[in-house]
């Protein structure tokens, strides 16, 4: 079961092992505060827009479906390194 959950988490098994025995031994607290999120909100100013409507060689979208069956929509403008981040954090939530 622990090697289940790593691999659906993207983590080594025996760091889980290691977080399991330290929250059982006392010394993994919960964080003091809990956690929100932050309202967001992008707009695109006039050039971007623009630059958008046109297109180029490279526009379109694609669809990954995640292991734990997320979908991410993503533009294939999407730099990598920032594709990559987000497969991370929504494959860990």
């Amino acid at each position: 079961m622990a090697a289940a959950t790593a691999r659906r988490h993207a983590i080594s098994r025996s760091l889980l092992t290691r977080w399991r025995r330290e929250a059982r031994q006392g010394r993994l607290s919960a964080p003091e505060s809990e956690m929100h999120f932050a309202p967001v909100a992008i707009t695109a100013n006039a050039d971007q827009r623009a630059e958008t409507e046109r297109g180029d060689a490279c526009s379109g979208r694609f669809e990954i479906v995640l292991q734990n069956g997320r979908r991410l929509l993503a533009d294939a403008s999407l730099e990598a390194s920032a594709l990559a981040r987000l497969v991370q954090i929504l494959e860990r939530a």
